[in-house]
């Protein structure tokens, strides 16, 4: 065999044997992300709207109730930094939105 095939063979054991985040992980990091208006955890409150998971990047398209919400930018750092505590996540992005229905 030669040195390409032998190199990409043991590539391609490497990247099947990665461990994946899994949503429900994933939730329940963001469980310990605190809603201070709401004294609750974000993933109880029903917020998530979209949640992607793809090579160890994270993507979370959370919710508030209010365009006027003012404690929305340190949620977004404590939702940020309770996914990336997850050993599998390399990359957390998360993006706001205003949802008329959680109002």
């Amino acid at each position: 065999m030669d040195e390409g095939r032998r190199l990409h063979g043991k590539l391609h054991d490497f990247i099947g044997t990665r461990e994946m985040v899994s949503r429900e992980q994933i939730l329940a990091a963001l469980s310990s992300a605190i809603d201070q208006e709401r004294e609750r955890g974000i993933s109880n409150l029903k917020l998530i709207k979209h949640l992607a998971i793809e090579n160890g990047k994270v993507q979370i398209m959370t919710a508030i109730s209010t365009p006027f919400c003012s404690a929305e930018g340190g949620l977004l750092q404590r939702m940020r930094e309770a996914v990336e505590t997850l050993s599998e996540v390399e990359e957390v992005i998360v993006e706001l939105t205003w949802d008329e229905q959680s109002s």
